[in-house]
Order: C-alpha cells, then sequence, then structure tokens
C-alpha cells in the first residue's frame, strides 16, 4: 500500500520516467487544490443528479436536498427559513467552501454528510478512495463514521483493526474518546486530543481492573495473573509512555504536565494511533485470558 514505492500503475508516465516527482504523502493539516478539487466535484456531480427544474430554475431535491437544508441548519445554525436550494445558489456556495475554507471546515462538511441518513452508501468509499489515492493524512473509518488523521500512511490498517477490536464488547467510552480526540485536532486542540486519546486506554484499563485509576499497572497486573506474559522491558515502557494520575479537573498525562503549548499536531496524532493500537492491544489480550465476558 505504500507510497514510499510506488509501481509504475500507480504512477502517471511521467512520474515513472523520473520526469515529475513522485507524489508524496501529505502532512497532517494539510488538504491541497488537487484534493479540494476532487471532493467537489464528487459532490458537485451529486448535486447535479439532485437538481430538478421548476420554473426558471433548478432546486435540489431528494436526499441532497435534506442533507444541505440540515447542514445549513443543524450544523451551521442558521435560520431555516434562509435556506436556499437552488442548485446554481448551491453549487456556487459550496465551491467556494471547498476552496476557501481550512482544511477542518472540509471535513466538518464531509464528516456531516457521512453520518446524515440520507447519504448514500458509497458516498463513504468515495472519500475515502480520494484521501488515500492522494496520500491524504487522514482517513474514513466506519465507526460514526468519522475521519480521523494517521501519523503516517501505514497506520491505516492497524486504526481500522482497532476500531473494529473495540467496536465490540463494552468499549463504546474507549472509542467515543477516540472520536473526541480526532475532533480535538481537527480544531487544533492538541493538548485536548492527547487527553481524550489517553482517556480511551484509561477506559479499557477500567474494564481489566477497577483498580487502575491512577496507573495502568492494576490492569496489566489482571492480566499476569491470568498467565498473559508481558515482556518486562515492554511493560515498564508501557506504563511510563501511558502513565496517567486523578485530580479533581480529571485525567493528566506527563505529556501535558509542564507546557501544553509545546504538543503540537504530531504528538497529538503519534498519541491518537499509539492509544489506538495499545487499547485494542490490551482488549484482545484480556479476551484471551478470559478477562472480557462477551
Amino acid at each position: 500500500m505504500v507510497e514510499s514505492n510506488p509501481v509504475r500503475s500507480e504512477l502517471t508516465f511521467s512520474q515513472a520516467e523520473g520526469i515529475d516527482q513522485l507524489p508524496r504523502p501529505l502532512a497532517l493539516e494539510e488538504l491541497p487544490v488537487d484534493v479540494r478539487n476532487l471532493l467537489w466535484s464528487d459532490v458537485y456531480e451529486r448535486l447535479r443528479a439532485a437538481r430538478e427544474h421548476h420554473g426558471y430554475y433548478d432546486y435540489i431535491v431528494g436526499s441532497w436536498g435534506a442533507i444541505l437544508h440540515d447542514f445549513h441548519v443543524n450544523f451551521l445554525c442558521n435560520p431555516a427559513d434562509e435556506f436556499n436550494n437552488k442548485f446554481e445558489h448551491q453549487a456556487s456556495e459550496l465551491k467556494q467552501f471547498f476552496k476557501r475554507e481550512p482544511y477542518n471546515r472540509i471535513f466538518d462538511f464531509l464528516q456531516f454528510v457521512l453520518r446524515h441518513d440520507n447519504v448514500s452508501t458509497d458516498f463513504h468509499s468515495t472519500v475515502q478512495s480520494i484521501l488515500r489515492s492522494r496520500k491524504c493524512a487522514y482517513m474514513v473509518i466506519n465507526d460514526g463514521p468519522s475521519i480521523i488523521p494517521i501519523a503516517i500512511p501505514e497506520q491505516r490498517e492497524s486504526i481500522e483493526q482497532s476500531f473494529e477490536v473495540l467496536a465490540s464488547g463494552p468499549f463504546d467510552g474507549a472509542r467515543t474518546h477516540l472520536r473526541e480526540s480526532a475532533k480535538c485536532i481537527h480544531a487544533s486542540d492538541y493538548a485536548g486530543s492527547v487527553r481524550e486519546s489517553i482517556h480511551a486506554v484509561e477506559s479499557v484499563a477500567r474494564n481489566l481492573s477497577q483498580d487502575a485509576k491512577s496507573s495502568l499497572a492494576p490492569a496489566l497486573r489482571a492480566l499476569s495473573e491470568k498467565d498473559v506474559v508481558l515482556h518486562g522491558a515492554f511493560k515498564k515502557g508501557i506504563e511510563e509512555l501511558y502513565g496517567y494520575s486523578s485530580d479533581e479537573n480529571g485525567i493528566r498525562h506527563s505529556l501535558l504536565d509542564e507546557e501544553e503549548a509545546n504538543v503540537d499536531v504530531e504528538d497529538a496524532a503519534f498519541m491518537f494511533g499509539a492509544c489506538a493500537s495499545f487499547a485494542a492491544y490490551l482488549v484482545n489480550k484480556a479476551r484471551r485470558a478470559g478477562l472480557i465476558a462477551e
């Protein structure tokens, strides 16, 4: 799947011949013009398919009429009587939206559409395909559905698998924290994202042991008591990386204790992927040990 050494079938002739640069993975918070245009083009074709002619104008009706109305009212919090479903108006407004809005607002719109009851099932796969093909540092998961960050392209499959593991059993809390972590990254609240990622691990740990309130040690001990072997150095490193402590303000993490301003998007994306993977790791180990009732 990567990306660092693409096969010729994934390249243009000029790229394969070394005339043009090879495609590179995009950075977090990066949504360049070509990606915006591809996403907008798909939405535009869907709007065209949803238009009907009445009188002098074409109007957007059906599923997309409902989606745009609800985005106008429920997401943007605009007055319902100001909604204009004329095709030319919506096409013009949304085109400018895709061209000018920051990356997080584009994802806000796409995620709203992905979660709408009236959206067609292929919209998910189309958005996912565009993000993947343009090597974006974001992906779509079924949980929500949600658009989440990935630190490196190789994380796609591991994050998908992590959410699948957490989708069964008493782990709604962990999944909710991970979705909130992704939401914080989109809002540039990186310290908040790290906290939510740590909350996800804590949520799983408390399912393994109610004593896991100030550290992971009780949860890891519960696994050890069931003959689940964890290498000593690995166990120590995990405890230090995911160390947390309770206070009146809730969970704190060592990464955030001193200067929250120093937490950047790369820190947040790393902790998101690491916590998702480790939460799933704990669940798989606990299931094997019989600690989790299905």
